[in-house]
């Protein structure tokens, strides 16, 4: 893979229009505060691996809510759920082949407006996880070592039909240390979605799901897991290293 090592960044998006007929999906990247991590642990993430991530739910007419995503109990599960039970998260198995499910039912905080998801709300520790976007920045599909090909935020149908867009911004970007490229822009820490009225994304008009007519959202977004262990590159080139150290004659002291 070729990489371009990106020293100044202000915002990179890429929209993406659907048709007409339902919500238009529109992707963003914004390099933010970069993160350093050691190396990816597995690219084959469930929902039941995402334990400890962060969610929160935006309300028209309540405070925000944020939550830990937890496994269920069920094989490869994992969910977010509301402190009144009214909104969930859903995911199970591999993120990249198995969907998301967002559900929600009126209780009097008005439209459902958005979602935040923070991967390293606990800080980099093992299994923290990584928003995997489908290109790097330089458009090609291999991005990070380790990461293999992501998938952006889609949902299904596509586009979904519904009265308004919808705004995926992907924040913070990730860098493995050993990467001398990175970042490649393919991982980043949050997701973050929004729901907009049509063409409200300049007036800046909030929309989404009602909770009575409109209650469940089905997507797909692609993750990763980090690791705490360097990558095996890496610690080969660390070994051959010290052992050439070993292995070279000691100079004699001078007296």
């Amino acid at each position: 893979m070729t990489g371009k090592l990106l020293t100044t960044f202000i915002l990179i998006g890429t929209f993406v229009a659907a048709a007409t007929s339902g919500a238009a999906t529109m992707h963003q990247s914004i390099p933010g505060t970069t993160q350093n991590i050691p190396a990816v642990a597995n690219y084959k993430t469930t929902g039941e691996l995402m334990a400890g991530m962060e969610v929160t739910a935006f309300f028209s007419n309540a405070a925000d809510e944020t939550v830990s995503w937890a496994a269920t109990g069920n094989p490869d599960e994992g969910a977010a759920v509301g402190a009144t039970g009214d909104w969930s998260v859903v995911q199970t198995g591999d993120t990249f082949l198995n969907s998301w499910k967002l559900q929600y039912n009126q209780t009097g905080k008005g439209r459902l407006t958005g979602l935040r998801f923070d991967g390293l709300a606990a800080g980099v520790v093992e299994n923290s996880v990584l928003f995997d976007r489908e290109k790097d920045f330089s458009g090609d599909y291999t991005g990070s070592p380790g990461s293999e090909k992501g998938e952006d935020f889609v949902t299904t149908p596509n586009p979904y039909p519904a009265w308004f867009d919808i705004m995926a911004t992907y924040e913070d970007q990730v860098k493995l240390n050993s990467d001398p490229i990175g970042p490649r822009g393919d991982l980043f820490r949050i997701l973050d979605i929004r729901f907009y009225s049509r063409d409200g994304l300049i007036a800046g008009a909030e929309a989404g799901l009602d909770g009575v007519d409109l209650t469940e959202m089905v997507f797909w977004q692609d993750t990763d897991s980090t690791s705490l262990v360097p990558e095996p590159t890496g610690c080969a080139l660390l070994t051959v290293g010290l052992m050439l150290a070993g292995c070279r004659p000691q100079r004699q002291k001078t007296t």
